[in-house]
């Protein structure tokens, strides 16, 4: 990542990211058999087989994760106009 991009980003915006194990015990010492993920404090449902990936970890630059969840919401709009017409869009509805 460049520095220009670097310094454009906000690091305080960023998620806090928990990957846990929130039951059992680890086979041994120092290594962590995670079975709970949660994002900002809230635990996230994580599909079965999905993968979590810690990027490259280099110093003086913001550190990124790719994962898969499930979605409850998902709301896309431009930061610039506000919300979308009609709201956000529930892949759940309810029953």
């Amino acid at each position: 990542m460049n520095d220009e991009r670097l310094h454009s980003i906000d690091l305080y915006d960023g998620a806090s990211i928990e990957i846990v194990n929130r039951h059992g015990q680890d086979p041994e010492p120092g290594v962590v058999v995670p079975n709970g993920l949660r994002i900002n404090g809230a635990n996230v449902a994580v599909p079965d087989g999905a993968t979590i990936r810690i990027h490259d970890v280099k110093e003086g630059e913001p550190v990124s994760i790719t994962l898969t969840v499930y979605v409850r919401e998902l709301v896309i709009q431009s930061w610039n106009t506000g919300p979308p017409k009609g709201g956000t869009v529930n892949p759940c509805p309810p029953t």
